[in-house]
């Protein structure tokens, strides 16, 4: 099987598993912090939380000069 091959079967499973991700996810949540509340959908604060958490943890990595301990 050539590499272009696996890239799109890979593709298309990603592709699939993000559609039952969203069909099941599809319902709205309320979301409460301190004195405010938000209603949104429960897919759209899963990757909300995710794109927060992928940032923070970039700028942690940029304070720390990008080094891991161990090495």
């Amino acid at each position: 099987m050539k590499s272009r091959d696996v890239k799109i079967i890979v593709f298309v499973l990603l592709v699939l598993l993000m559609a039952v991700v969203m069909y099941q996810n599809r319902h709205v949540v309320t979301l409460r912090f301190l004195f405010w509340s938000f209603q949104m959908s429960q897919l759209l604060l899963v990757v909300l939380m995710a794109a927060v958490g992928f940032v923070a943890g970039f700028f942690l990595a940029k304070l720390r000069g990008g080094k891991s301990e161990g090495h």
